[in-house]
C-alpha cells in the first residue's frame, strides 16, 4: 500500500525516509510506467472537488549519493532507497539538474503555470534533500488478495483520516490487480505484492 502524506508540517527527504521505514515501509519506488500511471490515477482522484489536496510535491525514494556532480553521468547515479533495481525514470524536461540537488520529488503543482515541459504534474525533479515536501510510502499488503472490484473508490469511515483507495484496473497482463480489504495490490516482483493507501493528516 502507498500512503500519500500531506502534512501540516512537510518534511525533508531523510525525515520522510525514516517515517516510512519506522512503519515497516519505504519511500515509493516505481518499477515501470504502469506503476507511474497508477499513482497518477490515484492523485487525480484525490484532486477531484471535495476530495482534493493542495499544491505540493511528493518525495519518492530516488536519490543520488555524491555532492556537486554535474557531468553527463549524473542521471545514472540515482538509486532507490528500498534497493529496487528499477531503471524506470520519469524526469521533467531538462531534469535532473544535479549539482547540490540529490533527492527526487514527483511534481504535484496543478495550479502552477506550465513550464517548457508542460504542467508540473507527476514528472520527477531533483531537489535539495533538506527541502520540505509531502511524501509517498510503499508497504507490503497485510491481507491475502481476494476477488477484485471494478473501479477505484474511497472506503474511509467517519472520523478516519485514512482514505483507502481500492484500485483494480488491470495495468498489464502480468500485473493483475487484486483487492485485499480494504486495499488492493499487484505484483512488484515474484511473490511480492504491493497495495496502496492514501493517508491525509488533517490540519
Amino acid at each position: 500500500m502507498a500512503y500519500f502524506h500531506e502534512l501540516s508540517s512537510r518534511v525533508s527527504f531523510q525525515e520522510a525516509r525514516l517515517a516510512c521505514e519506522s512503519e515497516g515501509g519505504a519511500l515509493l519506488s516505481l518499477e515501470n510506467e504502469a506503476e507511474q500511471k497508477l499513482i497518477e490515477s490515484m492523485l487525480q482522484n484525490l484532486t477531484k472537488p471535495g476530495t482534493g489536496i493542495s499544491d505540493g510535491d511528493f518525495w519518492i525514494g530516488l536519490w543520488r549519493n555524491g555532492d556537486g556532480q554535474t557531468s553527463g553521468a549524473c542521471p545514472d547515479l540515482y538509486q532507490w532507497s528500498d534497493k529496487s533495481h528499477s531503471q524506470y525514470r520519469n524526469w521533467y524536461t531538462d531534469e535532473p539538474s544535479c549539482g547540490s540537488e540529490k533527492c527526487v520529488v514527483m511534481y504535484h503543482q496543478p495550479t502552477a503555470n506550465p513550464g517548457l515541459g508542460g504542467p508540473y504534474l507527476y514528472q520527477w525533479n531533483d531537489d535539495r534533500c533538506n527541502m520540505k515536501h509531502n511524501y509517498i510510502c510503499k508497504y507490503e499488503p497485510e491481507i491475502n488478495p481476494t476477488a477484485p472490484v471494478e473501479k477505484p473508490y474511497f472506503t474511509n469511515q467517519p472520523g478516519d483520516t485514512h482514505q483507502n483507495i481500492v484500485v483494480t484496473e488491470a495495468v498489464k497482463e502480468e500485473q493483475k490487480l487484486a483487492q485485499t480489504s480494504p486495499h488492493c495490490g499487484f505484483p512488484r516482483a515474484p511473490e511480492r505484492k504491493v497495495a496502496w493507501k492514501y493517508n491525509k493528516s488533517l490540519t
